[in-house]
């Protein structure tokens, strides 16, 4: 009997075949209307997408670099279970890296074609 992981998405592709720059939230914010927001809180939003993201990016690599310690000081202390959930929210982190990557990018372009527009 196979086992079922509801927190599995069956549309994610095993690296090294996934496109790490796409996720299905970042093509959701890329229709994001931000239009509607004041320039100051555009380039709000922007700055804070870049900031999240290399928050994340540095949390992933803290991450990464711990996980290697351990293995290279034969350090066993995960259970298969917390692994398997380390796992997942990792593989979320992922998905929030493009995403703020394409919202930023939408709140930045937003604003430079209103800006070139003349709004």
């Amino acid at each position: 009997m196979a086992i079922d992981n509801s927190n599995t998405n069956k549309y994610f592709d095993a690296l090294p075949n996934a496109e790490i720059l796409y996720s299905d939230l970042a093509n959701a914010l890329e229709k994001v209307d931000v239009s509607t927001m004041t320039p100051e809180e555009r380039l709000h939003l922007a700055h804070c997408c870049q900031e999240a993201q290399a928050g994340l990016c540095h949390c992933l690599t803290f991450i990464g670099d711990t996980m290697l310690s351990f293995a290279q000081s034969d350090v066993h202390e995960f259970t298969p279970e917390s692994l398997c959930q380390l796992g997942h929210g990792i593989t979320s982190i992922g998905l929030l890296v493009p995403a703020l990557g394409e919202l930023g990018r939408v709140a930045f372009s937003t604003q430079e074609r209103q800006e070139v527009g003349g709004n």
